[in-house]
C-alpha cells in the first residue's frame, strides 16, 4: 500500500433522514489503520445524500482522510 497501511472498516451505518422519493440517507463510517493497535479509536466519517453510494463514499473518504491526518505511533528505539 502506498501509505504503508490499509484502511480497515470497523462500522458502517445507514440512517434515513427524510421520507419520500427524494429521501436523504446519512451514512456513518468508522475505519482504522490496518497497523493500529486494537485500543486506538477509529476515525469517523459522515456522508449525506439522496444517493446512498455517494453518501457512503463521502463517509469513507472522510474517515480515511482523518486517518491520513493522524500521526502514526512509532516505537522509540533506546
Amino acid at each position: 500500500p502506498m501509505l504503508g497501511w490499509r484502511p480497515t472498516l470497523t462500522a458502517y451505518e445507514i440512517q434515513a433522514v427524510s421520507a419520500g422519493e427524494d429521501a436523504q440517507g446519512r451514512v456513518i463510517v468508522r475505519c482504522r489503520r490496518s497497523t493500529d493497535e486494537a485500543e486506538v479509536s477509529p476515525a469517523t466519517g459522515h456522508g449525506l445524500s439522496t444517493n446512498i453510494i455517494e453518501a457512503s463514499l463521502e463517509g469513507y473518504l472522510g474517515a480515511v482522510n482523518k486517518l491520513i491526518a493522524r500521526p502514526v505511533a512509532r516505537e522509540v528505539l533506546a
